[in-house]
């Protein structure tokens, strides 16, 4: 079977979630939700991703990232990485955490974003978990209205061009809870489940996934741009860490190839 679309490009949108490995819980605690928020937020910071909403489950999670710099792949390594051998430590685990890859949606934001944050806090009331979305403490919703503080990765500015979600609106959000399978519920076209949005966002879309079936035709090193070299990153950088990050971000360099580079184990 054919891996999922993995179509990235600069300021895409993306409903994101990961589910834990043969569907167990990935959250034993509060302390392991906060824990995944904090990553969340180091990952963004990282990435420079910007998270419109989010709601941790206890199996499984939701996101809703948009990336600036067409890095969803990388990002959601660290993220779930990080996470993984963060939990493990906590619970005195090993192994897999999360079942498989991630699963992303393409999403057209002008259009649909609102109601994809909505529907994503609305999940712990859709699993009859609690009555209404401000119930549950670990989504965005209580952050979007205004009713605590959220996390640096979460967009909240962003907000002031769409129809505010403040706690006067509590009962409207809650009867959206939607009956149907999202596609249905929110009139967006779909493509092989993984491309949401109407029909021109549809076919700019398959463009670019024509024009990126054609690039892979060409070899991976033609394709690459040439790095800057490690002296390069260690000259510009304020500390070696940050020199470290620089190189990986750029994709030009392994873990091992870093590791030899700045004496450290990979």
């Amino acid at each position: 079977m054919s891996r999922p679309l993995r179509l990235e490009f600069a300021g895409a949108l993306y409903h994101i979630t990961s589910r834990g490995d043969r569907r167990e819980d990935i959250y034993e605690d509060d302390t392991d939700r906060a824990s995944f928020l904090s990553i969340l937020d180091k990952t963004s910071d990282i990435c420079n991703w910007a998270c419109h909403a989010y709601c941790l489950m206890d199996n499984h999670y939701h996101l809703l990232i948009e990336t600036p710099n067409a890095n969803l792949s990388k990002g959601m390594r660290q993220l779930n990485g990080v996470y993984t051998q963060s939990f493990n430590r906590a619970q005195n685990r090993v192994g897999h955490v999360f079942q498989g890859r991630y699963k992303s949606i393409l999403i057209e934001k002008n259009s649909y974003l609102l109601e994809l944050v909505r529907y994503n806090v609305l999940n712990p009331v859709r699993a009859n978990m609690v009555s209404l979305a401000a119930d549950w403490p670990w989504s965005s919703y209580l952050s979007t209205a205004g009713q605590s503080n959220w996390p640096a990765c979460l967009l909240i500015g962003y907000w002031q061009t769409l129809p505010k979600i403040r706690p006067r609106r509590l009962s409207v959000i809650n009867s959206l809870l939607p009956r149907e399978k999202a596609s249905h519920h929110f009139g967006l076209h779909c493509v092989n489940k993984f491309i949401w949005g109407d029909q021109q966002f549809i076919d700019n879309m398959q463009r670019l996934i024509d024009e990126d079936q054609k690039l892979s035709e060409i070899p991976s090193a033609q394709r690459k741009p040439t790095p800057d070299t490690l002296d390069y990153y260690l000259a510009n950088s304020e500390d070696r860490n940050t020199a470290i990050c620089k190189a990986y971000q750029s994709g030009g360099y392994t873990l091992k190839q870093l590791g030899d580079y700045f004496t450290l184990h990979y």
